[in-house]
Order: C-alpha cells, then structure tokens, then sequence
C-alpha cells in the first residue's frame, strides 16, 4: 500500500496530491522530511481532524470558544510528541486517546480553580 513507488525521493508533494495518503504516510512524511513539507504534513492532520476534536468538546459540553482553544492546544501535544506515535499505532487511535485524556485534565484543573476560588471566598 505505499504509494511512493513512482514518486522520487527529492519531489515535493502537492497538497492536492497529499488527500491520497492515510494519516500515517503522511506522519512518516513528517518525521524522514521527505516528499512534504513538515508544514504541509501538519495541516493535512489538522484539516482532516480540527472538526473532529471540536465535535468531540462540544459533545462533552464545552462552548465552542473553548473547545477550539482546547483543540489548538490539543494539536499543539500531539504535534510536538508525533515521533513517539509507535508505527503500528493508527494516528486515530493516537488522537482520541490525547484528546479524552487532555478533557480530564482540563476538567480537574477547572474543579481544582473552582475549589480554591470557593475556598477563598469562603475563608473571607
């Protein structure tokens, strides 16, 4: 399933040409820093799942201004740990584990912040 076996090892794929490729080709792109563009690599993924993270927030009820805040945030890790994505691991997989994890943090910081501001106003 490798679709690189007329493409030579120095060419520059297209963004257009980059919609043919499963998420994990185009990580592997990513990390040998051939055919793309690390950019080009980076927006592909973010094209293909910005509006999955948001669909995922909303459906857990965080406001849309937050859920995209969340969502930058969000590609931000994942971007930044791509390499440790072991190569048998779908990059879906990758991203909903990330994105459920990241939500329960963000929701223990919240109550955390809401126990220390109740807690102030209380000891006043």
């Amino acid at each position: 399933n490798n679709h690189l076996s007329d493409q030579t090892t120095n060419s520059l794929l297209s963004n257009n040409e980059l919609v043919a490729y499963n998420d994990e080709e185009i990580i592997q792109f990513i990390l040998i820093e051939e055919y793309i563009t690390k950019d080009l690599g980076y927006s592909e993924l973010y094209k293909r799942y910005f509006s999955k993270a948001l669909t995922y927030y909303n459906a857990h009820q965080i406001n849309e201004d937050d859920a995209k805040d969340y969502a930058q945030q969000l590609f931000l890790k994942i971007f930044d740990k791509l390499d440790t994505i072991k190569e048998r691991t779908k990059f879906k997989s990758r991203f909903y584990l990330v994105i459920r994890n990241e939500l329960v943090d963000q929701i223990r910081r919240q109550k955390s912040e809401n126990t220390k501001k109740n807690n102030y106003i209380y000891s006043k």
